[in-house]
């Protein structure tokens, strides 16, 4: 699920753009993605994947942000192999935090685990799940999405070059993006998603 499509930046732009455009419209989009995820630290498409990570010898511990509840979570020991799969709920394993809202980042091993500790030591947790911020973009940073692919296009409709933005190339196209971005305060908003450490 991209953050934008072109049925977007039409309605937003007022025009039809041809066709032939397609391609790099996508590429557009795909670039101002990554400079939304590159900003704010984190994805908000959600899609499952296998993850590794490395155990800090505790009963919880923080993952990338997920949509959802792991499908598979192992413990695996220092060659890689399986030591344990281990499974959610309250009578088994472990459970995922935040409970009551999304995106969760959180594995608490429960009483009654087969396990007592995430192992503390490189590669021995791996999770498969719907990494990603949210099952639906939030409507702000589709609307972000839209206005900055939109403001790369419009260049081309007015009569000048078009912008072009090759995903190989981010810092041209991050520097492009920028100044899209603090000319319509995208940044504000881009803010209040940025997880910041202290």
């Amino acid at each position: 699920m991209a953050y934008t499509n072109k049925g977007n930046i039409q309605r937003h732009l007022n025009v039809d753009i041809a066709t032939a455009y397609d391609t790099q419209i996508d590429n557009w989009i795909a670039a101002v993605a990554a400079w939304i995820d590159r900003y704010c630290g984190k994805t908000f498409e959600s899609g499952s994947e296998t993850r590794y990570y490395d155990g800090n010898g505790t009963r919880e511990q923080k993952f990338d942000d997920m949509s959802s509840v792991p499908t598979e979570v192992k413990i695996l020991d220092s060659d890689g192999t399986d030591v344990a799969t281990i499974t959610e709920g309250h009578s088994n394993d472990y459970l995922v935090y935040p409970l009551n809202t999304s995106p969760k980042n959180t594995l608490r091993l429960v009483p009654s685990s087969t396990v007592s500790h995430f192992p503390k030591r490189t590669r021995s947790v791996q999770i498969t799940a719907p990494f990603g911020f949210s099952t639906a973009i939030p409507v702000d940073i589709e609307q972000i999405a839209t206005t900055l692919v939109s403001e790369i296009v419009s260049v081309g409709l007015k009569g000048g070059k078009l912008s072009s933005v090759q995903l190989g190339d981010y810092e041209a196209a991050f520097q492009k993006i920028d100044e899209k971005a603090g000319a319509f305060r995208i940044f504000q908003t881009l803010d209040m998603y940025r997880d910041l450490e202290l």
